[in-house]
């Protein structure tokens, strides 16, 4: 009793929310894989550096455990430790958050065989989304997963390189996920392979196979898009989905990364005939009053300018050579006047010359 009281170590778990609430009668449970050691609730406990905290309180011996919360509503917490000291955990609810976390254990022989590797989350393209350390007795975590995406956990390296299982989870919240590769069901040691027949009539079926290698992958969820909707089907111990063409269109295929599409076209397809179309009259713009000349409307006023010009100087001329004319006219008109008066005196004058003499 003495020895064991000894290499206990106390584990104290505070909860809050995200503004630092205290979130008293929070579930705190202990566990190793699925078995719960311990459980408590937070309840308040006064310490010598705050007034209170909601906190549970746990004497454990050293080793790995996952901290589980479980809090009405919400959706859950976990994390996983490595107990080598007295220690303190302060968790964080969350209310909602747009993310999961998968918790659980990787199983092989030996037992500790992945023991300081590195767990990958891989997603349908094969991306790497994310990664994590295996802890002894094969215990991982993984968080901030996305519930609209598939995904698999890779281990190792080149010919040893191992895929679980696909997985999704559209719930947020956590999950736990054991890994048993001793199973070969739940092993696939090569990239899957979907293949969908190249071309559909409507009434037939169309197949999509899923294949790894020589293995059939039966249990996998394939999307489909249909002209009348969206379906998830999943494929049978042959490892094959089928859907029937019930219409015309396009069915699309989607698994883990894959795409695939089949056109189901009408063999007589409905032309429309295109309506008349009366001609379009073009729209004529009146002038505004205040619009500003266009070039041509420049262009016509400057020669009207011009034009008007040139017939006032020519006009002008006329007027002028006329008055000369008549000027010259009238000056010899007067001369004549002025000669044949001249010659009238004259005449007068020697009339009366011849009278006298």
């Amino acid at each position: 009793m003495l020895a064991g009281f000894v290499f206990s170590l106390q584990l104290n778990v505070s909860v809050t929310d995200k503004d630092q609430t205290k979130l008293y009668g929070t579930a705190v449970d202990i566990m190793r894989g699925e078995e719960v050691i311990a459980s408590k609730k937070s309840d308040k406990v006064q310490t010598m550096r705050t007034l209170d905290w909601a906190m549970a309180q746990f004497e454990l011996d050293p080793g790995v455990y996952f901290i589980r919360l479980s809090r009405g509503s919400y959706p859950g917490e976990v994390v996983l430790i490595s107990l080598t000291k007295d220690t303190q955990m302060n968790m964080v609810m969350l209310l909602h958050k747009p993310t999961y976390t998968i918790y659980g254990q990787i199983m092989d022989t030996p037992v500790n065989k992945w023991v300081n590797s590195k767990l990958y989350v891989i997603d349908e393209k094969d991306a790497l989304a994310t990664e994590s350390k295996i802890y002894e007795g094969g215990y991982y975590t993984v968080g901030l997963l996305d519930p609209a995406k598939t995904y698999r956990l890779r281990l190792g390296e080149g010919e040893e390189r191992k895929f679980s299982a696909p997985f999704r989870y559209q719930v947020e919240g956590i999950y736990y996920l054991k890994i048993d590769l001793r199973n070969s069901e739940v092993l696939i040691n090569s990239s899957g392979k979907m293949t969908v027949t190249s071309s559909a009539s409507k009434g037939q079926l169309i197949n999509a196979y899923l294949r790894a290698g020589e293995k059939e992958l039966a249990g996998e969820r394939v999307e489909v898009s249909t002209p009348k909707g969206n379906l998830t089907v999943i494929s049978d111990q042959n490892g094959v989905v089928q859907v029937g063409a019930a219409d015309y269109g396009e069915y699309i295929f989607e698994w883990m990364g894959q795409k695939a599409i089949v056109s189901v076209a009408d063999p007589n397809p409905q032309v429309e005939e295109p309506e008349p179309v009366e001609p379009v009259k073009p729209d004529v713009i009146e002038p505004e009053d205040n619009a500003p000349p266009t070039q041509n409307e420049t262009l016509l006023f400057g020669i009207g300018i011009m034009g008007v010009l040139i017939i006032v100087a020519s006009v002008g001329a006329v007027v002028v050579v006329g008055a000369i004319a008549y000027f010259m006219s009238k000056n010899s008109q007067n001369k004549e006047e002025d000669r044949k008066k001249t010659q009238v005196k004259s005449h007068k004058h020697s009339g009366r010359e011849k009278k006298e003499e």
